[in-house]
């Protein structure tokens, strides 16, 4: 599935292409480096754990080399129950070292999740 959207400013096309729980992942395609610089200066309010307020990116530049140092810095686990949540995971994972990213997607029809959780460093992997 395909969504394009033509402004008087750009030409983008937004292509879903991961739902987990409540999220969407999209992937997002550009004609100029002009109009990828306005989207990846796009902030979005958001809250931590504990209710406090705080801004991040709403997008960010996934290519390669990033995908890749990203690879090196991640560990996969499996079969948790589906409603362990991102929160806890990150909590019992952080005793190992700072955690960058922790992702969750559906495995076994439903029946369990696989958490993809990515350190600071890569030391902290091994």
């Amino acid at each position: 599935m395909s969504y394009e959207a033509k402004t008087s400013q750009a030409n983008v096309v937004v292509i879903p292409f991961k739902v987990r729980k409540d999220e969407m992942a999209f992937r997002i395609a550009v004609e100029t480096e002009e109009e990828l610089k306005r989207l990846l200066d796009l902030t979005v309010e958001l809250e931590d754990e504990d209710g406090m307020p705080y801004e991040d990116k709403m997008f960010i530049r996934m290519d390669n080399k990033r995908r890749e140092s990203e690879m090196e810095r991640a560990v996969e686990v499996y079969s948790l129950d589906p409603r362990t949540s991102d929160f806890r995971i990150k909590s019992a994972m952080s005793r190992y070292g700072e955690i960058e990213n922790v992702a969750t997607r559906p495995c076994s029809k439903g029946i369990k999740i696989t958490a993809h959780v990515v350190f600071s460093n890569v030391e902290d992997v091994s």
